[in-house]
């Protein structure tokens, strides 16, 4: 009876020791009509000549294009001041199979870098557009806020316009105008002509690039919000189009993407409208989520005020985004997400070790002054995704969010299923929404840290993310039967 016992005990310590994610993956074989794919590395060291990679991001196109976004960090994994390029992979066939080559979006000389990558489409153009951020040769966050970048935008009004400046050895400045003509702080043209790729001609001859680190005339390093577009399904890419002179102000070292992707409001009175999460670097060196929206189709844009403008912290105290000084108040790297009504749904960065909301009901204008802390969703000091389901579970509108599901390690990454509840109306009246975290699924055991979410064909959903710390970037798809195994 004891041998009996003991053999009893020794099983039920051996079913202790079978790791979390086995046990899950029986259970998914009983679950009807569950999918899941194996991890697909769509980038990896050796693949268009980069040993590292980060940051990833992914938009599935109306015409079924699966493109995945990423910075192809060729000297190191680190972030900038280092040779980053923005670098796109596609596949038409629902990430089943990639197109063996990927195509490169920019790619500056030196250190300069393109990082940190965001995408859209608008649904009534088909123009599909990319925000990175960039910096001249040197610039960058890595190293201390503002040690290899400064504050401003960039620009110098002149006659009440704006236009991007130079320096040379010297320090005299130099303005890029009208056609890339170059003038002196004088107002003289020089024979100096500067394109949208910010290369640097003298009498029409290419001497060099305003990003390099040997250009006789210098951008200013700072970072810079840039713009990308493309017309043919991600093939070939028009830009950058600079938005600092519209979004930026001269008191921030920087304004950045969410990274990930962004929307097109499909709802309400801004139906139509393109968002970019965003966020930037207050007076105080402090950090504040935002988004940059345009009503014209990406022609021009327009940042709204932070969730941290007017934010109200409790015991009366109001904070505002360009002055705030407690590090617990910030937000940072975001994504956004359409409620039924098209009320916005911020889903933010943060040192609170859980994710946290803001809702805004004019487009991402302006922010409720009330910020959620979704104890539902632990979260570390990381980047998160999020995006609003196409089509319904369990009869209701949902968003899929997904993240390390660590409130302090970037481990174990976990997609998690809302469903969108009507509980309520706030007082200017409109819909109060929340969410019923109803399922949830370990997809990556261990490292696991940005990710990028996009609805694709049939139900499913698609996952890119770094399933490494900055080598193989990993893709798999899953439909909601498995969500709900």
């Amino acid at each position: 009876m004891r041998k009996v016992t003991a053999l009893f005990l020794v099983i039920a310590v051996l079913l202790l020791m079978i790791p979390a994610n086995i046990m899950a993956s029986r259970q998914i074989t009983k679950a009807k009509g569950a999918k899941i794919t194996a991890p697909v590395n769509i980038f990896y060291p050796g693949f268009m000549g980069s040993n590292n990679y980060r940051i990833p991001a992914l938009l599935y196109t109306k015409n079924g294009t699966l493109i995945a976004g990423i910075d192809r960090r060729v000297s190191s994994g680190g972030d900038s001041p280092n040779n980053i390029d923005a670098v796109i992979r596609r596949s038409i066939d629902q990430g089943n199979t990639w197109e063996a080559s990927g195509f490169v979006i920019n790619d500056y000389p030196d250190q300069a870098s393109n990082i940190d990558q965001d995408l859209l489409q608008d649904q009534h153009t088909g123009r599909i557009f990319s925000l990175v951020d960039g910096f001249p040769h040197g610039g960058g966050l890595a190293g201390g806020f503002g040690a290899n970048a400064y504050k401003g935008t960039g620009f110098r009004m002149i006659n009440g316009r704006k236009y991007m400046f130079l320096t040379d050895a010297a320090g005299l400045e130099y303005t890029i105008r009208e056609g890339g003509k170059v003038y002196d702080s004088a107002g003289k043209l020089t024979d100096f002509t500067v394109d949208m790729r910010r290369n640097l001609y003298r009498k029409g001859i290419k001497v060099d690039n305003v990003f390099s680190q040997s250009s006789p005339l210098k951008a200013y390093k700072t970072s810079y919000l840039e713009l990308y577009y493309s017309d043919d399904e991600g093939a070939t890419w028009t830009g950058p189009i600079d938005l600092n002179d519209d979004v930026k102000e001269e008191w921030m070292i920087f304004l950045g993407t969410g990274p990930g992707t962004g929307i097109q409001l499909a709802q309400g009175a801004n139906k139509g409208r393109l968002v970019f999460p965003v966020y930037f670097l207050n007076d105080n060196n402090k950090q504040a989520s935002a988004v940059i929206y345009s009503d014209d189709h990406g022609q021009t844009w327009h940042r709204g005020e932070s969730p941290n403008e007017g934010r109200d912290v409790g015991g009366g105290v109001i904070i505002h985004e360009k002055d705030f000084t407690n590090t617990s108040y910030e937000i940072t790297e975001s994504q956004a997400v359409e409620m039924p009504d098209g009320q916005l749904k911020l889903f933010m960065r943060n040192h609170s070790g859980y994710a946290q909301i803001a809702t805004s009901y004019d487009g991402g204008e302006t922010w409720d002054a009330h910020i959620v802390t979704e104890k539902a969703l632990v979260a570390p000091y990381c980047q998160m995704t999020a995006i609003r389901y196409n089509g319904r579970i369990d009869g209701k509108e949902a968003v899929i969010f997904a993240n390390p599901s660590d409130p302090s390690r970037r481990i174990n990454g976990t997609v998690n299923v809302g469903l969108i509840n009507e509980s309520g109306i706030h007082p200017n009246g409109r819909t109060k929404y929340t969410f019923d975290w109803k399922y949830s699924k370990l997809i990556k055991e261990g490292h696991y840290a940005y990710s990028s979410l996009a609805n694709l064909a049939n139900g499913e959903i698609g996952l890119f993310y770094e399933g490494t710390a900055d080598t193989e970037m990993s893709f798999i798809k899953f439909n909601v039967a498995f969500l709900k195994g």
